[in-house]
């Protein structure tokens, strides 16, 4: 009977190693992306009414987050002329909000790669590259973007309010 047992608990065992390998392919930090497709007719007034701007700028601000590590983009095309700022706003896709990610952005820029850098979200953002002095949390940020409440805009001289503007989405 102890033979019986000493066999039984060697077959769990070894099953037990067999079910944990399940894959040989080796497990990496998750990665997940999140976007804005930036444009004039995304601006907003203080009312959450559209914003009527002249201009044809498109862009792009693309954020992706690698375990603790933020990446992030941003390009633009067809400015009414250089950007002269950028920023991570708090705000719903019909309200304008404070500033809380600013970013040390290209001079110069009508068209190409505005700004490129990345922070670590277990600190404050601005312990990054290719930002200015942020006023919010890694973690309080990525609130903020998982539940659809941050927007990234460009800001030009003609439009000193922003140019144009998308919300990050997943």
């Amino acid at each position: 009977m102890r033979s019986h047992a000493l066999v039984l608990v060697t077959a769990l065992a070894a099953t037990a190693v067999i079910s944990a390998c399940g894959s040989d392919k080796p497990v990496g930090p998750t990665v997940t992306t999140f976007n804005a497709a930036l444009a004039s007719t995304n601006e907003r007034n203080n009312d959450g009414t559209p914003k009527t701007i002249n201009s044809t700028a498109t862009g792009t601000a693309v954020f992706t987050l690698t375990g603790n590590t933020m990446n992030f983009t941003i390009t633009v095309a067809n400015l009414t002329g250089a950007a002269t700022a950028s920023h991570i706003h708090v705000g719903s896709a019909n309200q304008n909000g404070a500033v809380v990610v600013p970013f040390a952005i290209t001079t110069g820029v009508t068209s190409g790669t505005l700004v490129t850098g990345s922070f670590d979200i277990t600190t404050n953002p601005a312990s990054g590259t290719g930002l200015g002095t942020a006023t919010i949390s890694g973690d309080s940020l990525m609130k903020l973007i998982n539940t659809g409440n941050a927007y990234v805009n460009v800001h030009t001289a003609a439009n000193p309010a922003g140019e144009m503007r998308g919300q990050l989405v997943r």
